[in-house]
């Protein structure tokens, strides 16, 4: 989920996988942006669009009415939609309200077990609702004995108000097919998140109650709106990261957790640290070594990474579209890439398991002059299409959560040994999220609310081999203080294990499902050794 001159979120691969048929969609921290000369002449912002500005609503705490469905609804399935209405900012419960917007998806067993499975959307700013239901048969095993509840968080999805920057979505659409440096980028996208913030605060909208601690507050009163007792949480990405938060506040009415492609309470998104730079690119030539046919095709695979950054950014080349990973440019559309957008471009491919297997090849092409495959698979911007992801609401809650840390000193960042091709990209875009924060303006947290969770509660954290966005090591990390947590590695997977579960042979649908059964029980991994590793394609 950040603000950026192209930006990726802290993730999103259960949308990445519904919409895969239609796109790659980036989901991590802090995204790329386009390098050139500074000559080069920024594009003007479009004017805003306009947006419906949602009606201040009088309610109690923690009113839940039945309503229609105002996002996509399950075909076929019995689902029943709400809206929760609760206080804008909680610390002034008589004030403002908000309406969050809920669905009930209906088990498939006629006596479903009482504690039903909350769903927790990636990002911050997707909308819940709509990503589920197009990712529905990734989820069909879970309704075997389950209701399904679904919320779009505050500030997003079908919720009243939506925090959405259309402001933003089309500056960026302008500045992808150019190629301008980080300042003049910057500006563009400045010029557009300040309009973005003067509208919304405009409609009276408090920017500051948008964080992940109210969203989870949210959430309990939603499960005690439902007279639910307890009930069992399935985060991705972003949705860990709240899954987490509810384990630590509202411990009393979690039964168990599933964490998938974790993003840990401690991790500051904004520090310039190995394992979210460097070493996300390293797993990828480790997993090349240890394939034999890969290691004959690509022997230098790390050495020609940087080589190919090296020679686009050198001397950017134009690439024809052929199928492209977002919805800014179309297919045909020429576009300038350089070093940093080939960084892109492997990233969006480390995070699906359907572009993997290509990545190397793609790297030794590109350093040869080939420019077939990044063509192909080319990313320079991600889906922030307004109509479902809420870019206000993900600048809210980032901003919000990186106030809780203290600011890396240059010692820091020189002891996590970055090769300088990523630190100066990655230096150069962090330097801006930290501008867009301060312009935005968020919630001041406390460094308390970012200390490992320590919980009893069970908790199966699972983790893709290759994920760029949330990588290996955080899930370790955040495993290591789960007294009842249990760490799981899936081979040949990006971002978003069980969203990817065809590729583990129904192994992950498998451990996750008996785990809800009987989370108590230390679950049996077996399958997961009996994967077998997918070949890198090192063919013509």
């Amino acid at each position: 989920m950040l603000p950026k001159i192209v930006r990726q979120n802290v993730h999103t691969h259960l949308v990445i996988t519904s919409l895969l048929a239609l796109s790659l969609l980036l989901s991590s921290c802090a995204s790329p942006a386009p390098v050139m000369p500074s000559s080069t002449q920024a594009p003007q912002v479009p004017s805003p669009a306009p947006l419906t500005t949602s009606t201040t609503i009088t309610a109690p705490l923690r009113v839940l009415e039945s309503v229609d469905c105002r996002a996509i609804k399950p075909p076929s399935i019995e689902t029943k939609c709400y809206d929760l209405i609760v206080p804008e900012d909680r610390a002034k419960p008589e004030g403002r309200t908000i309406r969050l917007h809920v669905a009930v998806i209906k088990s498939t067993s006629p006596q479903p077990s009482p504690d039903p499975i909350l769903f927790l959307s990636g990002g911050p700013g997707f909308n819940a609702i709509n990503n589920f239901v197009m990712a529905g048969l990734t989820f069909q095993a879970f309704r075997g004995n389950r209701d399904m509840i679904v919320f779009d968080q505050r500030g997003t999805g079908k919720s009243q108000p939506v925090l959405a920057c259309p402001e933003l979505y089309d500056a960026e659409a302008a500045l992808a097919p150019l190629l301008v440096d980080q300042v003049e980028g910057s500006k563009v996208e400045k010029t557009a998140m300040q309009a973005c913030r003067d509208r919304l605060g405009k409609q009276g909208i408090q920017l500051d109650a948008y964080t992940t601690s109210a969203s989870a507050a949210d959430a309990d009163d939603l499960r005690r709106a439902l007279k639910i007792e307890k009930w069992n949480l399935y985060g991705f990405s972003y949705g860990t990261h709240l899954g987490l938060t509810i384990l630590r506040d509202y411990p009393d009415g979690v039964r168990s957790a599933v964490l998938d492609s974790v993003w840990p309470l401690q991790k500051d998104i904004f520090v310039l640290e190995h394992d979210k730079t460097q070493g996300i690119y390293e797993q990828l030539f480790k997993g090349c070594a240890a394939n034999a046919k890969c290691q004959a095709a690509y022997p230098r695979l790390e050495d020609t990474f940087y080589e190919a950054i090296t020679r686009l950014n050198k001397e950017p080349v134009n690439v024809t579209v052929v199928t492209y990973f977002g919805q800014n440019i179309k297919p045909g559309t020429d576009i300038p890439m350089d070093g940093s957008r080939f960084i892109d471009t492997v990233f969006a491919m480390l995070l699906s398991d359907s572009t993997i297997p290509y990545v190397p090849k793609l790297i030794a092409t590109t350093a040869l002059g080939d420019n077939t495959l990044l063509a192909r698979y080319n990313a320079t911007t991600e889906i922030n299409h307004p109509d479902f992801y809420a870019a206000g609401m993900n600048m809210s809650v980032v901003c919000a959560d990186r106030s809780a840390f203290p600011a890396q000193t240059p010692e820091q960042i020189a002891a996590e040994k970055i090769n300088p091709l990523l630190l100066d990209l990655a230096s150069a875009r962090n330097k801006s999220e930290v501008e867009f924060c301060q312009l935005w303006g968020s919630a001041q947290e406390s460094s308390l609310d970012r200390q490992p969770l320590s919980s009893d509660i069970p908790t199966l954290i699972l983790a893709g081999e290759y994920d760029p966005s949330t990588p290996l090591a955080w899930g370790r990390l955040a495993a290591t203080t789960l007294r009842k947590g249990y760490f799981v590695e899936f081979p040949n997977i990006g971002h978003g294990v069980y969203a990817s579960d065809s590729a583990t042979n129904g192994c992950a649908n498998r451990i996750v499902t008996a785990f809800y059964e009987e989370p108590d029980t230390q679950p049996d991994i077996s399958c997961v050794s009996k994967i077998k590793q997918h070949g890198f394609i090192t063919s013509p």
